[in-house]
């Protein structure tokens, strides 16, 4: 009988302590359980949202590219394009532009992409690869286009028809020399970075512009040196990497012996 009485007394002060809680707190734990309502229901929303959105863009680089004229479609269409699918239409359109002959036209969207802070760091410093890459591609290219504008600025002086040099050299202003040292310090970061996944692709388009820019052989056999020991990458990057070694490694070697030589 006793333990029936202490087992009420001890009911009721629980149920009274509830009340109390409940008579002080319970407008918050109210207002709390709608706003974690609100809170799930935006959060469904935005994903749906965001899901609609993704469709729409996708289908908008999907039409793009489904055109007879895809490469300049899909640079036009990226400005309304949001992140990772503006980065992904860049980088079709740069593809088209490389398949159409147009390395230029691919150089510009590697820069509007490696150049957009809001795109995915993942694109963007595949994109800076792939600037340099270009970039150093063109160079005889961009080498001609100076002396050329260089030649016609001369003509002025010979009483030429001064509107068309002052096309000419207008046409030229953007021809900018290329500078191996920039492309290396931009690509520094990548080439420095062990998580990175264009690290291998950076290392080894460095060790070309060391080699052919520079003539530091011994820097890219360096660079080729981490590629051929990095195990798992895919086959023709590794044997690409192994081929520059073999010949930066010759060349290497015949410069260490004209060197002895010249001392002697």
């Amino acid at each position: 009988m006793s333990n029936d009485f202490i087992l009420e007394v001890d009911e009721s002060l629980r149920e009274e302590k509830l009340h109390r809680l409940w008579k002080e707190y319970g407008g918050y734990l109210i207002a709390a359980c709608i706003l974690a309502v609100l809170f799930t229901a935006l959060i469904v929303g935005w994903r749906g949202w965001d899901e609609k959105v993704a469709a729409q863009q996708t289908s908008i680089i999907i039409q793009a590219m489904d055109t007879d004229n895809p490469a300049e479609n899909l640079g036009d269409v990226s400005v309304a394009l949001n992140d990772g699918r503006k980065a992904i239409a860049l980088l079709s359109a740069a593809g088209e532009f490389v398949r159409e002959g147009d390395n230029k036209g691919a150089l510009k969207q590697y820069q509007l992409l490696q150049m957009d802070q809001s795109a995915p760091k993942v694109f963007r410093d595949y994109a800076a690869v792939m600037e340099a890459r270009t970039m150093w591609d063109l160079r005889d290219e961009f080498a001609a286009e100076k002396a050329a504008a260089e030649k016609a600025a001369a003509k002025i002086n010979e009483n030429e028809d001064a509107q068309d040099v002052a096309v000419t050299v207008a046409a030229s202003t953007s021809v900018k020399d290329i500078d191996p040292k920039a492309l290396l310090t931009m690509m520094a970061p990548i080439c420095n970075d062990t998580s990175n996944p264009w690290r291998w692709h950076a290392l080894i388009q460095s060790s070309v512009i060391l080699a052919s820019g520079l003539d530091n052989y011994k820097q890219a056999v360096a660079y080729l040196s981490l590629v051929e020991a990095q195990e798992g990458l895919p086959q023709s990057l590794h044997s690409r990497a192994v081929a520059l070694k073999h010949v930066y490694s010759l060349k290497l070697t015949e410069m260490s012996a004209q060197a002895e030589k010249d001392k002697k």
